[in-house]
């Protein structure tokens, strides 16, 4: 069931940078995030990475309860104040959704890397706290004097359609005045091999991404749950499904085309229903947990009044997900 709510704020934090106007102005342009090359013991060859300036996040890192937090929570922080102060102060009731593909894993890694080394002693209990899902969710509650509704979802390169979708419900249930909805990634060079040996291939990214939703205020959007494909032969299908969230011809649409063969397939799919657009992969690289937040916010960035965009994509855990965003005259 597709569902309606207003964006009344946004905010990223990206390897190209914080700056709405100006990351916005890169990625139209088709500036390239810059490309680390990374070599590992466990690598077959270097890796590409995408990583966010440690700048960007300077101050929130030195907040007290922020000094020990993975990059991911900082990335999701940062993002979250930046999208609240935007919308203006808050009415009501505040939830928070999280959504992750990879979540903390770097701290996860280093938690388990030092029990491997020195026993059960060397389990840290200044590390572990970072390590479960919700740790980047339950930052942004705090940070922003939330003690509402926390959620945190985890999946692919869609799954931030999917916490639009749960935090359009929240409001129309009545459960929540306000949701700040939140994408967020942080880089890690085992998991960029897991997925080169998958064949995910690309350049993986990180960052967040930020929306603030409400029942009205804002730039109209329209919302759907995602759904699943077990085949690829069945992505048609399943990506016909979340297209139905658009009401008229899109004026705008930004996609997904994440590396590989969903990539591709997503490409080719939009191409046949005569839905050419952009992707944002060449300037902010694969972002998986962020990447729907980023294109949510950079569709809203082009949207001219009056005109509609589309927004969507497959997932490399074979899902299909998309939003409809309308800018009223």
């Amino acid at each position: 069931m597709k569902l309606e709510a207003a964006i009344t704020g946004r905010a990223w934090v990206t390897p190209l940078g914080s700056d709405l106007a100006a990351v916005s102005a890169q990625i139209d342009a088709g500036v390239p995030g810059e490309i680390e090359l990374v070599q590992d013991p466990l690598a077959k060859r270097p890796l590409r990475l995408m990583r966010v300036p440690s700048g960007l996040v300077a101050e929130v890192s030195r907040l007290p309860r922020l000094r020990r937090s993975s990059a991911i929570s900082l990335y999701a922080v940062e993002a979250a104040l930046r999208a609240v102060e935007m919308a203006g102060s808050a009415v009501g009731r505040t939830a928070v959704i999280v959504a992750v593909s990879s979540a903390s894993v770097v701290y996860t890694h280093r938690f388990y890397r030092r029990i491997v080394e020195e026993g059960a002693r060397g389990a840290s209990p200044a590390l572990f706290p970072e390590t479960v899902h919700n740790a980047p969710a339950s930052h942004v509650a705090a940070a922003l004097g939330i003690d509402g509704a926390s959620y945190t979802l985890v999946g692919d390169g869609t799954v931030g359609f999917s916490a639009l979708h749960m935090a359009a419900g929240l409001l129309r249930m009545d459960e929540a005045d306000r949701c700040v909805v939140v994408g967020a990634e942080e880089v890690d060079v085992i998991t960029a091999e897991a997925y080169r040996t998958w064949r995910f291939g690309g350049v993986y990214s990180e960052g967040a991404g930020a929306v603030v939703l409400e029942r009205a205020g804002g730039l109209k959007i329209t919302t759907h749950p995602g759904t699943p494909f077990t085949t690829r032969t069945a992505a048609a299908a399943a990506l016909d499904n979340v297209l139905d969230v658009m009401e008229a011809e899109p004026d705008l649409v930004v996609y997904g085309a994440s590396a590989g063969e969903i990539g591709r397939l997503e490409q080719r799919e939009l191409a046949a229903r005569g839905l050419l657009g952009v992707s944002l992969r060449q300037s902010l690289g694969d972002a998986l947990g962020a990447a729907s937040l980023f294109q949510i916010i950079q569709a809203v960035n082009r949207l001219d009044s009056g005109k509609r965009a589309l927004v969507c994509g497959l997932g490399i855990n074979l899902q299909a997900g998309a939003a409809a965003l309308y800018a009223e005259s």
